[in-house]
């Protein structure tokens, strides 16, 4: 259906009122489904690309800085976004009005079809698009490698499709933890705080406190399917995954083999078994090194300290 089978082209100012009340009706069509994908963005503190701000200090604190300033300006645009949308909702309204009174009934049911199935396809085409982009935002980034050239299967195992695509991340890739580390940080930070005088101590447990307390744990970077993979792979007693000797390939060797060619190593005169384990000897004799560094000063206290040894 177009529209001069419903008006004469000659009317041109029906027309011209019959298309500002199409585009008008296409617009909170749009707007429906930007503020579905901004609101989606919001409750999965995702961020959309032309939110993000650099940071001009590249630390942590500057980081979380300019996180919250781009979740807030995420906030505040769906506020605009919803007012707009009522604007022009008003918007539309007034078009309808002026049109109604101008046609016949007949002519104006059949008006208002035709805008409503031009607003249905922007609506249908503009929720695609939308659902496209918040994918590509969620979607975990993974480097684009030869899977065949950075995972080596020298085992018997047939490695499935997702086994292969966690093992190409590589054995330092980290998975992102289910809650927040409190522990450990709290522990690093006491570490650091033994080194400081007591108010910079005191500023930053305060600091670090303030942050855990509103800290939430990362979203997942890995799918179901590859914490399954993950778990298969770990459960498997037969096989082995280590390192290549060179490049950043990861190997899957049978365990049998991998055993084997570690007795091949040891059976070398090169290696003899220790009657004892010599650590605490030698942990012993670099301390009264360092002790006899500090009485002659060349070292300070703390810094003799710093290298974790104490209690000599």
């Amino acid at each position: 259906m177009s529209l001069y089978s419903i008006i004469q082209r000659s009317e041109q100012a029906t027309t011209k009122l019959s298309y500002r009340l199409k585009h008008a009706q296409e617009k909170p069509a749009r707007l429906k489904n930007h503020l579905t994908f901004l609101i989606r963005c919001r409750e999965n503190q995702v961020i959309p690309v032309g939110l993000r701000i650099t940071a001009p200090v590249i630390t942590p604190r500057a980081q979380l800085i300019v996180r919250r300033a781009s979740l807030a300006l995420l906030r505040e645009l769906i506020r605009e976004t919803r007012d707009k949308k009522r604007r022009i909702e008003k918007e539309v309204e007034t078009h309808h009005s002026n049109l109604r009174g101008t046609l016949d009934p007949d002519n104006w049911k059949k008006l208002d079809t035709w805008c409503c199935t031009a607003a249905e396809k922007v609506y249908n085409d503009t929720k695609a698009k939308q659902i496209r982009k918040f994918e590509r935002l969620t979607r975990p980034q993974r480097q684009h490698t030869n899977r065949e050239k950075v995972v080596r299967n020298l085992s018997n195992r047939a490695l499935t499709e997702e086994e292969k695509e966690v093992l190409a991340l590589g054995l330092n890739f980290a998975i992102t933890p289910k809650q927040i580390p409190t522990l450990d940080i709290i522990a690093a930070t006491e570490c650091t705080a033994a080194h400081l005088d007591d108010a910079s101590a005191k500023q930053l447990r305060l600091e670090v406190g303030s942050i855990i307390s509103s800290a939430k744990p990362p979203k997942d970077n890995l799918t179901s399917r590859q914490h399954k993979a993950i778990r298969d792979l770990r459960r498997d007693k037969e096989i082995v995954v280590l390192p290549a000797d060179k490049g950043n390939a990861t190997v899957v060797m049978n365990q049998s083999d991998y055993t084997a060619k570690m007795e091949v190593l040891l059976e070398d005169s090169a290696y003899r078994r220790l009657k004892r384990d010599p650590t605490t000897k030698v942990e012993t004799r670099i301390a009264l090194a360092l002790k006899e560094l500090e009485q002659e000063g060349h070292l300070s206290t703390k810094q003799r300290e710093s290298a974790g040894m104490s209690s000599i």
